[in-house]
């Protein structure tokens, strides 16, 4: 699940990933963006923004928590 907003880029993409939390995505595959790991999603869905219409495909593990919570909440047995 989608829980916070990137802290860091320009105001579009800031603005953009704000408008993506609560949304359930399933990731399928983890890439490298420079220092930064992005999960390629299962389901890309398209939106706006900044008026041009673009294909959402992956979103960065920063702005992700499973939704069974947070890793360092769980107990390994």
């Amino acid at each position: 699940m989608i829980v916070r907003a990137a802290a860091s880029g320009d105001e579009s993409y800031r603005k953009y990933t704000k408008r993506l939390i609560g949304k359930v995505v399933t990731v399928t595959k983890r890439e490298m963006q420079g220092a930064e790991v992005c999960w390629t999603i299962r389901s890309p869905f398209w939106m706006r923004i900044d008026g041009e219409k673009t294909r959402v495909t992956g979103i960065h593990d920063s702005l992700l928590q499973p939704i069974r919570g947070a890793a360092r909440d769980l107990e390994v047995l």
